[in-house]
């Protein structure tokens, strides 16, 4: 692999860690969120909760795809 293989491919990392770490504060908020609402609208704080579950899961396929980056580079 060459330097500029390697520099796109740390650049493309870095937006990618980027993005999960917004995803993760995105998570965090909407898990703050249906707690909120847990007791007045029960219906909407399951809603809320199963989109930050998605939220998570996104970020964790990211996560997961930067370390297959990392072991594709050595």
């Amino acid at each position: 692999m060459n330097t500029d293989d390697r520099g796109e491919l740390e650049s493309i990392i870095q937006g990618l860690e980027e993005m999960a770490s917004a995803l993760e504060d995105k998570g965090l908020d909407l898990e703050e969120r249906a707690s909120n609402l847990d007791e007045r609208f029960p219906d909407k704080a399951e809603t809320i909760s199963g989109q930050a579950t998605l939220v998570d899961d996104a970020r964790e396929s990211i996560e997961d795809a930067v370390e297959s980056i990392r072991e594709a580079m050595g």
